[in-house]
């Protein structure tokens, strides 16, 4: 909120604008800079809530504002905030319900989601999501059909899939990604695929097949015609149309 950040801000993204705004190779701009790792959790502690909300809508809107004549799309990264609505939280007199509805209000999901251009990015997929709140918004996104890219993050690393009493497989990890934040894109194995070569090396490379051929497909049902009443052992015709 404070007046030399914005102004630090709006030089920033002027910046940012000029240098990408007419690249086709860049399809998304990612919203970071709050929180740690710029990953929207772990901020600024604000003196109340709602200042917290005003100002995390301004900054998701200072970045729509620079961008809305490139064309190009938004996501906000997002994940769950122990500093407010940690599973804790439900202790503290929130039903589950409420410490959802919290989660995405208080962090300014449900403003971004309203803005026609400006989607979620969830990292830490194998190892850190919280499932009552970070899948269910995963889920939420998925199921509206907003034509906007998700992105997603493989987080884990090779030696913690492959150490003794390891949660996950290469696979197992990856299927955690696909179908829970179920990203149009997504980092490799690391948060930088610092071990994606010598997996290659490894000639471990299945996972990342499976990842190419399954990466990007939100398919939806628009329409689904059927018989109302059919006898038994007759043939029936069932219709469905599909949106990616």
């Amino acid at each position: 909120a404070d007046p030399i950040y914005r102004q630090r801000l709006s030089k920033f993204l002027e910046a940012l604008y000029e240098h990408y705004k007419d690249n086709p190779m860049v399809e998304t701009v990612e919203i970071r800079g709050f929180g740690m790792w710029g990953e929207w959790h772990h901020g600024y502690e604000y003196e109340t809530k709602q200042q917290r909300v005003t100002v995390l809508h301004d900054i998701i809107d200072a970045y729509v504002g620079a961008f809305e004549d490139s064309g190009k799309n938004l996501v906000v990264s997002c994940s769950w905030d122990p500093d407010y609505t940690s599973t804790g939280a439900y202790s503290n007199g929130y039903s589950e319900e409420e410490a959802y509805q919290n989660y995405v209000s208080w962090s300014g999901f449900d403003h971004a989601f309203r803005l026609d251009n400006v989607s979620y990015r969830r990292d830490g997929a194998a190892s850190a999501l919280n499932f009552k709140l970070d899948e269910r918004l995963m889920a939420e996104a998925f199921r509206a059909g907003k034509r906007v890219p998700i992105l997603g993050e493989y987080a884990n690393n090779w030696g913690n899939i492959n150490s003794p009493g390891s949660a996950y497989t290469l696979e197992s990890a990856l299927n955690d990604l696909l179908f829970k934040i179920r990203p149009n894109n997504s980092t490799t194995l690391n948060w930088v695929a610092v071990d994606l070569a010598s997996i290659i090396e490894r000639g471990d490379t299945d996972f990342i097949d499976r990842g190419n051929t399954m990466m990007g497909y939100r398919l939806a049902v628009e329409e689904a015609l059927f018989p109302t009443a059919v006898s038994a052992g007759s043939e029936f015709t069932v219709r469905t149309t599909w949106t990616n």
